[in-house]
């Protein structure tokens, strides 16, 4: 018998090869947040995405500019949703 078919989300990994530790750090957790927001977010406003990527961010003790993550939210934004339909 065969199992339905489910579209598993994608991990999302970031190149942490370069850089300071902070920076690494701070990549880790903004790839932990991405992949957190990968099923809920995906095909959402990339303003709601990245509204919600920084309250995530701040959560963990991070704090950046908007203007950073809007690149990290556009990608997100433009995937298809995990349950075939945007909200």
């Amino acid at each position: 018998m065969e199992q339905p078919e489910q579209r598993q989300v994608q991990r999302i990994r970031l190149d942490t090869e370069v850089g300071s530790a902070v920076q690494k750090h701070l990549l880790v957790r903004i790839e932990h947040v991405l992949n957190r927001l990968a099923a809920t977010h995906a095909g959402k406003p990339v303003e709601q995405v990245t509204a919600d990527m920084l309250t995530q961010l701040r959560a963990l003790g991070v704090n950046v500019a908007p203007s950073m993550i809007v690149p990290y939210a556009r990608s997100l934004s433009s995937m298809p949703p995990v349950d075939g339909k945007a909200s």
